[in-house]
């Protein structure tokens, strides 16, 4: 019985070849979303200055309203501030970032204060927000920094 056999030409086979390399190639380049590594954080989980700012407005407003300074209780005051502002801006749900929260609790007596802070810094992801709260007798200063974990 005769044989039959199938030839392929030489431009025939290259082609093939270049198809099945193109495929391969492709399949690399398929963005799987759930192993991507996400470099910056998308426009809707990025740290919003104005609702962290009104968060530690709240926690200050809340917390202070009415009180004298009593140097004994403010180191336990400011303890529990800062966990309650971070909390709170934890329920904001900035998924990546570190937040660190300042609080800064004195007695309103007329005397100047400086505060600095210094940190490593992405200008394009992460920022700040700060609130300080007054009356005659109490001054608070409430920070929080969101950091992008990259």
């Amino acid at each position: 019985m005769g044989e039959i056999v199938a030839l392929r030409s030489s431009s025939e086979r290259e082609k093939s070849q270049e198809s099945n390399n193109n495929n391969y190639v492709d399949s690399l380049f398929e963005a799987d979303s759930s192993k991507d590594f996400q470099m910056r954080p998308k426009f809707s989980e990025k740290f919003h200055q104005a609702a962290v700012q009104e968060v530690i407005e709240s926690v200050l407003r809340e917390f202070l309203q009415g009180k004298q300074y009593v140097a004994e209780e403010a180191p336990n005051w400011v303890n529990e501030i800062a966990k309650l502002i971070n909390s709170r801006v934890r329920r904001l749900n900035y998924p990546r970032y570190k937040l660190i929260s300042s609080v800064v609790l004195g007695e309103q007596i007329g005397g100047g204060i400086h505060i600095g802070m210094r940190c490593l810094w992405d200008a394009d992801t992460d920022l700040y927000a700060t609130y300080t709260y007054m009356t005659d007798a109490i001054f608070c200063v409430g920070t929080v920094c969101g950091l992008y974990y990259y």
